[in-house]
């Protein structure tokens, strides 16, 4: 359990650090979907964060650490304060039934040149195509849409989104679920990796399948996105 907590709490400064560099000291920051916490509990000690969950437990619980969060969902999401600086949401874009009016919705609550942190499932990328024949199994039970990496800029540009930067996605991962994922997966490695894991720190940063978008709203008129031709991801259900 505490190689857990550590692993998810370094992987949030790791992903508030990708922010910070787009950011001033007196930012607003919401991130979509909070988990447990971890994300905001980094942003709020830094910057000014609100946090949404369409889910009632996890915003309750997520409250009760002093952030500020509210069940709600990007379209019912009413922000009372100023535009937002950056809108962070990690493995949550897939679940969202229809991602152009998500993004417009988005798009209205970021300040012009605001940022967007976006991860999701890189079905282009090398790690997700090694396994593609388990993870679409395992996706498709819990998730809606999966998208490719060349489907994902495409969205987002058409959606008034300038990309500023694009990569993997490295999470970190404790020991004891790297030996359990080894174990399952590839058996015939573990004598291999038992040695390596005495010599690798705890939690270890791996890659995680998934892809790493940073964007920005671009600055301009508004677009009319009843106009834009809808856009196919590469897997959808």
């Amino acid at each position: 359990t505490l190689h857990r907590g550590v692993a998810r709490e370094k992987t949030s400064q790791r992903r508030l650090a990708a922010l910070r560099k787009h950011l001033t000291s007196r930012a607003r920051i919401l991130e979509v979907g909070v988990r447990d916490g971890s994300f905001g509990a980094a942003a709020a000690a830094e910057f000014e964060y609100v946090g949404i969950d369409r889910a009632p437990s996890v915003a309750r619980a997520v409250r009760a650490r002093g952030l500020e969060v509210y069940c709600s969902t990007v379209p019912n999401f009413v922000n009372t304060g100023p535009a937002f600086d950056a809108i962070a949401l990690f493995h949550v874009f897939e679940n969202m039934a229809d991602p152009h009016d998500a993004l417009s919705r988005m798009k209205d609550l970021l300040k012009p040149g605001g940022v967007l942190l976006l991860s999701t499932f890189d079905t282009e990328g090398l790690l997700y195509l090694i396994t593609e024949r388990r993870w679409m199994t395992q996706n498709f039970r819990t998730h809606l849409i999966l998208y490719s990496r060349s489907a994902l800029i495409e969205l987002l540009e058409h959606s008034g989104f300038e990309i500023v930067s694009i990569g993997a996605e490295l999470e970190y991962r404790d020991q004891r679920f790297l030996r359990h994922s080894v174990a399952t997966r590839w058996p015939a490695l573990m004598p291999v990796m038992r040695t390596l894991f005495r010599i690798l720190p705890d939690p270890l940063l791996v890659p995680s399948g998934s892809i790493r978008i940073v964007a920005k709203r671009r600055v301009g008129s508004p677009v009319n996105f009843r106009a834009i031709p809808s856009v196919e991801p590469t897997h959808a259900r």
